[in-house]
């Protein structure tokens, strides 16, 4: 039996922003999972084409909102060869009907518990339409990756670590309770660490949503990892630099840099979108102390919250000069299914179209803002991104906190600024949101004022 696993590349040019390829790790976990008398390969569009004439009994194809619309077309290429498609992931999941139009099967939420089941049904020629595990897997039980089978030279690292799945918070714009539910689950430490001793090479990325969700846990992977002489970079929530005693540890443990949704400087915002936990922090601050423990910071910020008017571009601005911030990501407002933030624009009418990842892309304004245009959000959020990464701004960063970088730490630094800068520039500020079905038109304008005041 051969089985193909694809990761699909979302439409759009390729190879833009091309600064941090990673691989989907959850492929190589499937992979380990999958019995030894099954011949199985990952394809990895990002990095690599997708051969759809290959000789494959089944295909597995891993799926999120903004891949959504390339998924089905491959999976539409091998059911039309008669090659049955097993489609999973967080897509799936929260859209069940729409995809079961593309798949032969689909996986509900993690398909550890259910995979075995699925290949065996498949063998004996009883695949069931969907599968999901009537609890959530243990973490302990998670496998470590075959990496082997991604294509190691095409990526940044295949050294991807999970220590935990979910998240504490319930952010309204986030969809990561869709599929990992509720809380957080802990990987066993020494489970951890015996990955972690089995990668090659000392560097490596902890792909976790908050590294230091639960102190406890954290304080103890944190002492193992500082034996072990290992420089990672990792996501987590601001506040953490509220914890100086954290900060060190983050440090003596190999933390180079961390992934933060800081998302606005506003209050207001903060508190329409649900990002309680940021809230009264010092965002500039609690870069300068993060820097002075050798830690640098990609900022994430959305642009087009209800409490966003054209101002919002220039504080953005403005706080990446005071903050001497590492790099910065500034996305549109993205109102992904199953997310708070989308229920929310669809009772008031505000989406342009309720199933927009089938039209639009990420990039696109797909629902009617606040406090702008959409036209002034998409230009605005472009001019951004351009004034952001100017020459002389992206060199200003690089140079910023240079003495108190690693070397490796300084190399991420510049490759982030450049993937970015290439980002920005490839974007166009006169044609928003060109789609893979057609042209967004943005020449009726609706304007739409709801009061966020309460």
């Amino acid at each position: 039996m051969k089985l193909e696993l694809i990761s699909p590349f979302r439409k759009g040019p390729r190879n833009v922003g091309n600064a941090f390829h990673f691989p989907q790790m959850a492929l190589g976990i499937l992979a380990s999972l999958t019995p030894s008398d099954v011949d199985v390969s990952i394809t990895d569009e990002l990095v690599q084409p997708i051969d759809l004439e290959k000789e494959v009994d089944l295909v597995g194809i891993t799926v999120n909102t903004k891949t959504a619309v390339r998924a089905y077309e491959i999976a539409d290429a091998y059911r039309s060869r008669g090659v049955s498609v097993v489609l999973g992931g967080i897509h799936p999941t929260v859209a069940k009907e729409e995809a079961l139009m593309h798949a032969s099967t689909l996986v509900l939420g993690e398909a550890e518990d259910v995979w075995s089941t699925l290949l065996e049904d498949f063998k004996n020629g009883k695949l069931k339409k969907l599968y999901r595990s009537d609890k959530l897997p243990n973490p302990k039980h998670i496998p470590h990756p075959r990496r082997q089978l991604f294509q190691e030279h095409r990526y940044v690292s295949v050294n991807l670590v999970q220590t935990s799945r979910g998240c504490p918070y319930s952010c309204d714009f986030c969809s990561v309770s869709s599929l990992y539910g509720n809380g957080v689950r802990l990987r066993p430490v020494d489970s951890v660490i015996a990955e972690v001793k089995h990668l090659s090479g000392n560097k490596l990325m902890f792909v976790d949503d908050n590294i230091v969700a639960v102190r406890e846990h954290s304080k103890q992977l944190l002492g193992r990892l500082a034996s072990l002489n290992k420089k990672w970079i990792g996501q987590t929530s601001i506040n953490v630099a509220d914890d100086d005693k954290m900060l060190k540890r983050l440090n003596r443990g190999g933390c180079l840099g961390l992934f933060v949704g800081l998302e606005t400087t506003s209050t207001e915002g903060l508190k329409t979108v649900g990002k309680y936990q940021n809230i009264n922090n010092d965002y500039i601050e609690s870069v300068k102390k993060l820097h002075d423990n050798g830690i640098a910071v990609l900022g994430a910020f959305i642009l087009g919250l209800d409490s966003d008017d054209e101002s919002c571009f220039d504080r953005l601005l403005e706080f990446s000069l005071k903050s001497k911030i590492d790099v910065i990501q500034p996305s549109i407002l993205a109102p992904y299914p199953a997310t708070a933030i989308y229920s929310r624009l669809k009772e008031e009418n505000r989406l342009i179209d309720d199933s927009w990842w089938l039209r639009y892309n990420a990039d696109d304004v797909v629902y009617r803002p606040n406090r702008m245009t959409r036209v002034q959000l998409y230009e605005g959020w472009v001019r951004t991104m351009k004034e952001l990464y100017k020459l002389r701004f992206a060199l200003k960063r690089c140079l910023d906190g240079f003495s108190k970088r690693s070397l490796f730490g300084n190399i991420l630094n510049w490759k982030g600024n450049m993937g970015y800068r290439k980002l920005a520039y490839a974007k166009s500020e006169k044609s928003p949101g060109r789609s893979p079905a057609r042209h967004v038109d943005y020449s009726v304008e609706s304007h739409v004022h709801v009061d966020v005041s309460h």
